[in-house]
């Protein structure tokens, strides 16, 4: 089962147990540049990432697990204003400088120069990641996550990192210490077996994605300097596939501004390219996320799911001519026109797919259930097709004819399959009619 590429930055998911992992350098900002006038003085940074926060005792579903590094091409923005001052939309003493990191070094874009107030005094500084050029007021940084964080770069993009320090003045080094303005959501899906490769993804639905940064509020709460904006209409997200995850279990990610998302709320799709649709379960209660912590969920995905395609609407001749073979002969070639396009099942169910359901919906070994009106049975137990195993008491198929058509079921057999499949996915399935059966049959011919 191939694997997305290896996530490089931005996002790594570590145990607790490692407190942080940051790039901590101090360099000169003026690379081979005069100090001039001398008593000015540049301004030399150190930057780095702030470990996670403690995990509050309670939130059980959350983890303070996500930690980050600096990349070769990062920039940052910078402001700054004297100790004391609030930021204001212009005339910082710095105001929106961007360091790019290169190696070792963060250097400021070309023409810029960075120094200590001539007035002498102290300085109080703030930070943001990633760079905007056009956030030219602190006080209102609009900031969207990325709709398709399906790619790492699309991924490692929707971060939102904010520093602040205050009182450094000239001949000190201002730290910059970097945390986690955003949450993280991650759902795991173990035993992935049955979806197919690198075409399943995972899509976080309905929750909001644009937010408005404030640098003026940095405080010892995470998240506090950004608001939700409130034209900011739910979007649905894709999520990132982690590459690290073991053949056959997933991880997927996605990070978003800290919102509630209310009780009852479907939080994540999952698809195999648009062809097997699995709506998460609604969620028992509202889920409250906190910035700068990953809230984590584990959902199992039904083995084995159905592929399907579209059929699309048409008109064919219903019926069979007088020259096919075995025609019944009160059979009337008649034209009948579909509407709608439909989705069908691409291939006839299997073995494994209908003992799933019959083992889920604890059919028992003479192949009925209590729900099941008049006692009709579901199933004709056949070696041919699959046995109810007495000693494990669970239905069971050969080895090596999971894949083979299931046989021998009744039409209450099929129609209880397609209840269970809708229930399982919270998706609408039945049954084709035969006017929809015999056209996607036919195809064209």
């Amino acid at each position: 089962m191939a694997i997305q590429k290896i996530i490089k930055r931005k996002a790594i998911l570590l145990s607790a147990s490692l407190l942080i992992l940051a790039s901590c350098n101090t360099n000169d900002l003026i690379d081979n540049r005069t100090d001039n006038p001398p008593t000015r003085g540049d301004i030399n940074f150190q930057i780095s990432i702030a470990a996670p926060a403690p995990e509050p005792q309670t939130k059980a579903a959350t983890a303070p697990d996500f930690t980050t590094t600096f990349e070769d091409g990062d920039a940052i923005g910078i402001f700054a204003v004297a100790s004391g001052s609030p930021l204001t939309p212009s005339g910082n003493h710095i105001h929106n400088a961007r360091l790019t990191r290169n190696g070792n070094s963060w250097d400021l874009d070309p023409g810029i120069t960075l120094w200590w107030p001539t007035s002498g005094g102290t300085l109080d500084f703030y930070a943001y990641y990633p760079y905007h050029e056009a956030a030219t007021d602190p006080t209102a940084i609009t900031f969207n996550v990325k709709a398709d964080q399906s790619t790492a770069a699309n991924h490692n993009h929707s971060h939102l990192l904010t520093a602040a320090t205050s009182g450094y003045g000239k001949n000190q080094t201002v730290p910059l210490t970097f945390r986690h303005a955003l949450t993280m959501i991650q759902v795991s899906i173990p035993g992935g077996k049955g979806w197919g490769d690198e075409r399943f993804s995972v899509t976080l639905r309905n929750v909001k994605s644009g937010a408005t940064l404030n640098l003026n509020n940095i405080n010892n709460t995470p998240g506090n300097e950004i608001t939700l904006d409130d034209d900011n209409n739910p979007e649905h997200i894709t999520m990132y596939r982690l590459a690290e995850a073991t053949a056959g279990n997933y991880i997927f990610r996605a990070l978003v501004p800290a919102q509630t998302i209310a009780q009852g709320s479907n939080l994540f799709l999952f698809d195999c390219a648009g062809q097997a649709l699995l709506r998460d379960e609604a969620l028992t209660e509202a889920l409250t996320m906190t910035a700068g912590q990953a809230d984590k969920f584990t959902r199992k995905i039904p083995y084995p799911m159905i592929e399907t395609v579209t059929i699309p609407a048409g008109t064919f001749l219903m019926g069979s001519p007088d020259t096919e073979p075995d025609r019944r002969n009160n059979e009337t070639q008649h034209e009948v026109t579909l509407t709608q396009d439909f989705r069908m099942s691409k291939y006839e169910i299997t073995n494994a797919q209908y003992v799933a359901f019959l083992n889920a919906a604890g059919v028992g070994s003479d192949g009925s259930r209590l729900t099941i009106q008049n006692g009709q049975k579901l199933i004709n137990k056949h070696p041919c097709s699959v046995t109810y195993n007495d000693n494990e008491t669970s239905w069971v198929f050969q080895s090596g004819t999971e894949d083979h058509p299931i046989s021998y079921v009744s039409w209450y057999g099929a129609k209880a399959y397609t209840e269970w499949v809708s229930q399982t996915t919270r998706t609408d399935c039945r049954l084709p009619t035969e006017a929809q059966w015999e056209y996607a049959c036919r195809a064209g011919t």
